[in-house]
């Protein structure tokens, strides 16, 4: 008996230009190799899961810069700024 694969080659085309994007969203940003490699870590343990709400207002944001997308404005404020984060609110927070 013969097991079926888990990933397909589709799959694995579309995780290996995911990651590729995601260096070049890392060349980007000029981050070292080790912050490259905690920063995948992270990424495979929170963003591929959708039960995990410690990135659910980065995700967009992350998912946006990796596609290379455009983000509109919400305040003509915010205009010609590089990293708008899709819901996030401007309060101010304190430690306590």
């Amino acid at each position: 008996m013969q097991l079926e694969p888990a990933h397909t080659n589709e799959e694995d085309d579309l995780e290996k230009r995911f990651y590729l994007k995601l260096e070049d969203f890392y060349n980007d940003y000029f981050l070292s190799p080790l912050q490259k490699v905690a920063m995948t870590k992270f990424i495979k343990a929170h963003f591929g899961n959708k039960e995990s709400d410690k990135v659910d207002r980065v995700r967009p944001w992350l998912l946006a810069k990796i596609n290379k997308s455009y983000v509109p404005p919400v305040s003509p404020l915010q205009k010609g700024c590089p990293d708008i984060i899709p819901g996030l609110r401007a309060q101010p927070w304190w430690y306590a």
